[in-house]
C-alpha cells in the first residue's frame, strides 16, 4: 500500500513538473512566434516594395508627369503604332503602378522572345518610319540555352505549383501577338532592360535616314510608366521587370537572360526570374541562401527554399489584393 503511494505521488510530481516547464517556457514559445512574424513580415515588405528610389528609372522619376512619347510620332497615328505593336499599346503606354502591390490574376504563360520578334504585328505605316533594333538577341535559341529553358520551367513549376493560384504554361512560338505573358529572353549581345544591369551606354538611334533604327531598351525607357524593375540597385542579379495596370494586376513580365554567363548561373537567374516575376521585385537582405538575396557570388546553383516559398504563399493571400499599398499589406500580415 505505501509503495502505491509513493508510486502515485511520483506521477503526481511528473505531471506538476511538466505543468511548470509548460508555463515556464509557454512566453518564450509565444515570443519566439512573435519574432518570426515579425521576420516574415518585415521580408515581406521588403522584397514587395523595397526603397522608393528604387521603383523608377533616374531620368523617368524627373519627368514622371510627362504624356508618353512614340518616336516619331507626326509621322503616323497612334492607331497605326497600336496595331502593329498592340502588346506594347497594351501594355507599355499606361501609367505608373508604383509602390503598388503587385499580384497576377490570370494564368501564366512562358514564351521565348519578343512578341513576332519586335516586328510590327501588321507590316503598316510604322515600319516605314522605324524598326526595333534587336541585335544581340538569340534567335533561334540554341540547344544548350533551350535545355537549360526547359529544365528551370519544370523545376519552377513543380515548386511554386501548389503556392501560386493559377496555371504555369508555355507558347511554343514566339510569333504570336500576345499569347505568352511572360517573356524570356535570351541575349549574347547589346543593351537590355535596366541601364544599371549593362556594361554600355544604349546608342537610342543608329541611322540617319528613315525607316530608323531604334534601341528598344533606350524606347523603353520613355515609356515604362507601368514597369516595376528587378533589384536595379544589384547589377548581377537578374535584368527585368514586370508591368502592373492601374488595379496593380500584373499582366506582362520579361527578363534578359545573358548567354555568355556559366550554365550554373544562367538557370540560377533563370529561377530567380520566375520567382521575381510573382510580384517580389526587390531584395531580401540577411538571407544569403534565398534566391531573392544578392547571390551572385555563391558560385552554386540556387534554389526556391522553404522562406521563398512562404513568401509568395503569404502576398497570394485572398486577403491581400492587387493595389495594396505598403501600411496595408503590412496591417493584413500582422492580423493573421
Amino acid at each position: 500500500m505505501i509503495t502505491l503511494l509513493l508510486r502515485q505521488r511520483n506521477i503526481i510530481r511528473v505531471y506538476l513538473t511538466i505543468i511548470l516547464l509548460t508555463s515556464l517556457s509557454f512566453p518564450f514559445c509565444a515570443q519566439a512566434k512573435s519574432d518570426d512574424k515579425e521576420k516574415l513580415v518585415s521580408s515581406i515588405l521588403e522584397v514587395v516594395y523595397g526603397d522608393s528610389k528604387d521603383s523608377i528609372l533616374p531620368d523617368k522619376q524627373a519627368n514622371k508627369n510627362d504624356s508618353i512619347k512614340l518616336p516619331w510620332s507626326q509621322y503616323y497615328s497612334a492607331v497605326d503604332f497600336s496595331e502593329d505593336y498592340p502588346w506594347i499599346a497594351k501594355h507599355y503606354l499606361r501609367e505608373s503602378g508604383d509602390n503598388k502591390l503587385g499580384k497576377w490574376n490570370q494564368n501564366i504563360v512562358i514564351g521565348l522572345g519578343f512578341p513576332n520578334d519586335l516586328k510590327p504585328l501588321n507590316n503598316g505605316k510604322t515600319n516605314k518610319v522605324f524598326l526595333f533594333d534587336h541585335t544581340g538577341i538569340q534567335s533561334p535559341l540554341s540547344k544548350e540555352m533551350l535545355d537549360i529553358f526547359n529544365k528551370t520551367v519544370a523545376y519552377n513549376k513543380s515548386e511554386l505549383a501548389k503556392i501560386f493560384p493559377f496555371n504555369f504554361s508555355v507558347k511554343e512560338s514566339s510569333r504570336e501577338s500576345e499569347a505568352a505573358n511572360f517573356r524570356i529572353i535570351f541575349y549574347d549581345e547589346g543593351y537590355w532592360g535596366h541601364p544599371n544591369k549593362n556594361d554600355n551606354q544604349s546608342k537610342s538611334y543608329s541611322s540617319a535616314s528613315f525607316p530608323k533604327r531604334v534601341n528598344f531598351a533606350s524606347f523603353f525607357e520613355t515609356v515604362q510608366g507601368s514597369a516595376i524593375f528587378f533589384t536595379p540597385n544589384l547589377k548581377n542579379q537578374v535584368n527585368g521587370y514586370y508591368l502592373v495596370d492601374q488595379a496593380g494586376n500584373i499582366d506582362f513580365a520579361v527578363c534578359y537572360i545573358p548567354t555568355k554567363k556559366s550554365p550554373i548561373v544562367i538557370e540560377s537567374l533563370l529561377r530567380e526570374c520566375f520567382v521575381r516575376g510573382l510580384g517580389l521585385p526587390y531584395e531580401i537582405k540577411n538571407e544569403a541562401n534565398s534566391i531573392l538575396s544578392n547571390w551572385q557570388d555563391s558560385g552554386k546553383l540556387m534554389t526556391i527554399t522553404s522562406e521563398d516559398k512562404e513568401l509568395v504563399r503569404e502576398i497570394y493571400r485572398a486577403d491581400i489584393t492587387s493595389g495594396l499599398n505598403k501600411q496595408q499589406v503590412a496591417d493584413l500580415l500582422s492580423k493573421k
